[in-house]
């Protein structure tokens, strides 16, 4: 990237630099490669980036060779909502999120990060989430960020949780998974954060870790009265952060298992528990712990 701006200042032009817009003729530029405009254009706001595609038809290929997409309802656009209360989708960020993709047909995929808010119950808006997700999966994408609001139970499609090529997967916050596949295959995934992301009970270290046989970090990071993992087990993780700031009345504070025999670092936050049935961390090398004390009577060791 300091290449491409050291060679766009080298001929007077510049772009966008630490928050701040400066004038630039697209013609001007029109000389560098292809590839190099696609460079640049994946350095700007998806939204800005997509817009030099009525520019000409040379820029509509251009816009194929992004490789970053950034999609937020929240940045530009006001929410909305139906006549029952429930939020909808500006039409307009419905609108550009499938012209965007369309635009892009097949073309490979970095980093993909989707941040939006969906309206309990709208299962149309739950269809558009899943349909884009799907796309970006199948174009070999490498990083994705799913933030979906607010609190609630929302579907994901399983070709996220298949997909070959992802190495990077955050997914957020306050999302239930309904549903999740029974089967999980990330070959390449090396780093996962949960933010507050719950899945059905044991479903983290029964089917979602053996599915992920090269990872090397995990986040888990879990508020409110949710039901958090108490079993965490994998053969290669590495790192791990666990941050767990719930309701003592959630009823599964009773023990904790860890059984990651690779583990070098560790982070652990979390209420000091009655039990804690394995332990296994015969590599570790580095340990922060914050645990709380229990209030309830009935949860405190006898």
């Amino acid at each position: 990237c300091a290449s491409v701006l050291a060679l766009l200042h080298s001929h007077g032009f510049v772009i966008y630099s630490q928050g701040t817009y400066i004038s630039i003729s697209m013609d001007a530029i029109s000389w560098l490669p292809d590839e190099v405009l696609g460079n640049i254009l994946s350095l700007l706001p998806t939204k800005e980036a997509a817009s030099t595609c009525i520019l000409s038809k040379k820029w509509r290929y251009v816009y194929r060779l992004v490789d970053s997409l950034e999609l937020d309802d929240t940045l530009s656009l006001h929410p909305g909502f139906d006549k029952q209360g429930r939020h909808v989708f500006p039409e307009s960020f419905e609108s550009f999120v499938d012209r965007t993709l369309a635009l892009q047909s097949d073309s490979p995929i970095k980093k993909f990060s989707l941040n939006c808010r969906i309206g309990k119950g709208n299962e149309r808006l739950q269809a558009c989430v899943c349909r884009w997700i799907s796309n970006v999966a199948g174009r070999r994408v490498l990083e994705a960020e799913i933030r979906i609001n607010p609190w609630g139970i929302h579907s994901l499609p399983r070709q996220l949780f298949s997909c070959k090529t992802l190495v990077k997967l955050t997914i957020g916050r306050q999302i239930y998974i309904r549903k999740p596949p029974s089967y999980v295959s990330l070959p390449s995934l090396k780093f996962l954060f949960l933010d507050t992301a719950p899945f059905p009970f044991r479903y983290l270290s029964t089917v979602f870790l053996p599915g992920c046989p090269v990872l090397e970090e995990l986040s888990v990071h879990q508020m409110g009265s949710v039901v958090t993992p108490r079993t965490i087990s994998s053969p290669t993780v590495k790192r791990l952060s666990v941050n767990y700031d719930c309701s003592q009345e959630v009823c599964d504070l009773i023990s904790m298992s860890f059984d990651l025999p690779k583990l070098v670092c560790l982070d652990y936050s979390d209420y000091a528990l009655p039990e804690y049935e394995q332990v296994n961390l015969e590599s570790l090398v580095e340990a922060k712990l914050d645990l709380r004390p229990l209030k309830s009577a009935w949860l405190q060791r006898p």
